[in-house]
């Protein structure tokens, strides 16, 4: 079951895509997008099945918008459509992660091949990506309810959407995360204490630990971000065992 919407149309894609673009995306868009100790790039077929480093197999990466991107290349590579599977989410924010990750100039992924994350894992594929496509085209979308018709428009790699009978666009679109990357805690208990932290959303729920080995965990009376005036709270690892 899910909503589904149909999408009828191609993305040009200009140049087009090189063979190696072609497989990874291909692989990307049939792999389920789990957060991953070894981070976005992950793909099934990549790992034969070995799912060790999986930290929550129900949220996707803290910058992707879902767990499953359904846009592939055609078989030439000069455009990118729908892969006719159901039950896709988040689109449009697909869409524009695509773009802006792997294909335009400038891409993220671009920037990122020069200075790696460290333990994140990197396709061989990628040493072959070119980063100077430009994409454009419109997508008729078609969904589960009759009153759900519109387009997604990509112009010069800027990604839109327009509902049917409206003159305005929306976007462009350049947040595709579904979770605020990074958020803000005070820290309780432990040398740190009263200290305040940007903290990558995923560690607020996993722990924290600091440069000099201090370990934090969440306090559960006061979930990270619940407060405006407190902003969070994380809590000296071994207060946080009592509590527990």
């Amino acid at each position: 079951m899910g909503y589904s919407t149909k999408f009828t149309g191609k993305i040009a894609v200009k140049p087009r895509l090189n063979e190696h673009e072609i497989a990874y995306l291909r692989r990307f868009a049939d792999s389920r997008h789990m957060h991953r100790d070894k981070g976005p790039y992950c793909c099934g077929a990549d790992w034969d099945g070995d799912e060790s480093d999986v930290l929550d197999p129900d949220e996707p990466g803290p910058d992707q918008p879902g767990l499953w991107c359904k846009w592939e290349p055609t078989d030439n590579g000069r455009y990118i459509r729908w892969n006719k599977a159901e039950n896709f989410y988040d689109s449009a924010k697909w869409m524009a992660y695509v773009i802006r990750t792997f294909l335009m100039p400038g891409a993220a992924l671009q920037g990122e091949l020069a200075d790696p994350v460290r333990d994140w894992y990197y396709a061989p594929e990628f040493e072959h990506f070119t980063f100077d496509h430009a994409c454009d085209g419109v997508l008729k979308a078609l969904g589960d309810s009759l009153d759900d018709r519109w387009s997604l428009i990509v112009a010069d790699g800027e990604v839109f959407v327009q509902q049917k009978g409206e003159d305005e666009r929306e976007g462009p679109i350049t947040d595709t995360s579904t979770l605020p990357p990074f958020v803000p805690v005070v820290l309780a208990g432990g040398p740190h204490d009263g200290e305040v932290h940007d903290v990558w959303t995923p560690r607020v729920r996993m722990g924290l630990r600091l440069i000099d080995g201090t370990r934090y965990a969440v306090d559960p009376a006061v979930p990270p971000g619940s407060d405006e005036t407190e902003r969070g709270r994380i809590m000296h690892f071994q207060e946080a065992e009592a509590v527990n």
